[in-house]
């Protein structure tokens, strides 16, 4: 049975003790790593249209969304609209140690980009779900993928 039984330590995540039926299930429910490289995150639709995403949040400020992921767990984020362009979105997600980022994502010849290192996407929904598959290519924000969307009703 594996009731109370811990998940061997990784450097930079908490101790947590696995309780439940299912050791993955439960690690699962939590967003906990099931190995030593692996996050699970929630996956997305990215058949969605952007605007009706659980995680588009419209055109909010960056106090609005630090002020959203404070009460999330590392890993969460949402896309805004940007305050100031048109056709330029933000991603802001709560990085490592609880810290907020924003990236930005542009539009050029059609297609999305994140920050200036990401591959073109034709849609941010399939960007952000690229990316919960996937670590960001952005510096310092290495080993960081997208796991918890923030809803837009929180």
């Amino acid at each position: 049975m594996f009731h109370g039984t811990k998940i061997p330590p990784i450097p930079g995540v908490k101790e947590h003790t696995v309780s439940g039926n299912s050791p993955n299930q439960r690690r699962q429910s939590e967003g906990m790593r099931t190995s030593r490289t692996e996050m699970i995150a929630e996956r997305i639709n990215p058949d969605i249209p952007l605007d009706i995403q659980k995680f588009y949040h419209g055109k909010i400020g960056r106090k609005q969304a630090e002020s959203l992921l404070l009460i999330h767990r590392e890993g969460s984020y949402l896309v805004r609209r940007s305050e100031t362009q048109d056709n330029v979105f933000s991603l802001s997600l709560k990085g490592v140690g609880g810290m907020p980022m924003h990236l930005r994502i542009s539009l050029a010849n059609g297609l999305y980009i994140l920050g200036e290192n990401s591959k073109p996407f034709p849609t941010v929904p399939e960007m952000i779900d690229h990316y919960t598959q996937c670590e960001l290519p952005v510096l310092k924000a290495d080993r960081i993928k997208l796991l918890h969307p923030v809803p837009r009703h929180s």
